[in-house]
C-alpha cells in the first residue's frame, strides 16, 4: 500500500471504526429483547484471490507475522479473524483496513465490486459519519418543520406556490393549514430525498416557478390532458364539445405528463408565450404573479 492509498483511506473513514456483523445477521430475539440473535463468531479469511480489471488474478493476503515451519514453508499470521461482531480498527491499522475494504469480497459496504463479493460477513461502520450525518439531517429536519409550520416560517403565497409545485391539484380551494399538510405528505412520500426537494421548492427558482405555473393553469382547465392519445391540449373553444381541442404535445412512454409538460414548457418559447398570454388575467394564478414580480423587483434592486 502506497502513501496515497493511505491518504484515500484517512479521507473516506475517520477513526477509530467498527467492523460489525450486517445488519441483515442481527435480529431481534423476542424471546430475550437485550440480546439479539446473531452468530456466536465467524472465521473471516485474510487471503483472497481476485481477478484485476484485466481478468488475471491476483492473490491477496495481510498478516502481522511472518515465520517459517520446521519445514521451512512460510507461515503467516493470522490466518483468518475470528470474528465476533464486534472489532475496532484505529488508524494505525491502515494495512490491515485496506485489505478489508478493497480486497475483502466478505465486506458489505467495501470497494469490491457487487458482482464479485461473496457471503458478506461483516461491514465497516464510522460511528463520527454516522453522527455527524445524523445531526445535519436532523438539523434538516427541523429547519423544515420551520419553515411549512411555524407562523414566522415560509409565508402562506410562497407553500401555496410549493404546493402547485408538487403537482397538488386545486391548491386555491384549500385552506392555509390544508395546504401544509397536503405538502407533509409529500414530502414524506420520499423519506430519503423529500426534505431536500422541498428546500429546493421552496427557493422558488425557475424550474419550481414553471412547475407552479403548469399547475395552475391545469387546475383552471387552460390546458387538457387526453389519456387515450397521451396528449396535452388546449380546450376546444366550444365549451359544450367533447372534442379535443389544437394538440400541444405528445407524452412518450412512461412518462409522468405534468414532469412532460413543464418541460416542454422552459424548451418551447412558443407554448410558453401563448401560455402566459392564455393565462394573463387568471386570478389563480395571482400567487405565482406575485412570486415572478417580487423576483424581478429583487433583481433589479440587486442589479
Amino acid at each position: 500500500m502506497n502513501d496515497e492509498e493511505k491518504a484515500l483511506l484517512r479521507k473516506i473513514f475517520n477513526f477509530p471504526l467498527k467492523m460489525v456483523y450486517p445488519p441483515d445477521m442481527v435480529k431481534n430475539n423476542p424471546l430475550n429483547p437485550g440480546v439479539p440473535d446473531q452468530p456466536a463468531s465467524i472465521t473471516i479469511p485474510l487471503k483472497e484471490v481476485l481477478r484485476n480489471q484485466d481478468g488475471e488474478t491476483e492473490e491477496w493476503r495481510w498478516c502481522n507475522t511472518i515465520g517459517r515451519d520446521n519445514k521451512g514453508l512460510i507461515r503467516y499470521i493470522p490466518r483468518n479473524i475470528h470474528f465476533n461482531g464486534s472489532l475496532r480498527i484505529e488508524g494505525t491499522d491502515l494495512e490491515l483496513l485496506y485489505f478489508l475494504y478493497f480486497k475483502s469480497p466478505h465486506c458489505q459496504n467495501g470497494a469490491v465490486p457487487e458482482n464479485f463479493r461473496k457471503k458478506l460477513y461483516f461491514a465497516l461502520e464510522d460511528p463520527t459519519k454516522i453522527a455527524s450525518d445524523k445531526v445535519v439531517r436532523e438539523s434538516d429536519y427541523a429547519k423544515y418543520k420551520y419553515s411549512l409550520y411555524n407562523e414566522e416560517g415560509l409565508p402562506e403565497h410562497i407553500l401555496r406556490a410549493v404546493a402547485k409545485a408538487y403537482f397538488i391539484p386545486d391548491v386555491d380551494k384549500f385552506t392555509f393549514d390544508q395546504v401544509r399538510v397536503a405538502i407533509d405528505f409529500e414530502v414524506n412520500r420520499d423519506k430519503k430525498e423529500g426534505i431536500k426537494k422541498f428546500a429546493e421548492m421552496s427557493d422558488m427558482g425557475e424550474y419550481s416557478k414553471a412547475r407552479a405555473l403548469i399547475q395552475g393553469a391545469i387546475d383552471n382547465k387552460l390546458v387538457i390532458f387526453h389519456p387515450s392519445s397521451r396528449s396535452w391540449c388546449w380546450p376546444d373553444p366550444d365549451i359544450n364539445s367533447k372534442r379535443k381541442g389544437e394538440e400541444i404535445c405528445k407524452v412518450l412512454g412512461k412518462a409522468n405528463q405534468n414532469e412532460a409538460l413543464v418541460d416542454y414548457y422552459r424548451g418551447n418559447v412558443q407554448f410558453s408565450e401563448r401560455l402566459h398570454h392564455e393565462m394573463k388575467n387568471e386570478s389563480a394564478m395571482a400567487p405565482v404573479s406575485d412570486i415572478v414580480k417580487a423576483d424581478k423587483l429583487a433583481k433589479g434592486k440587486n442589479g
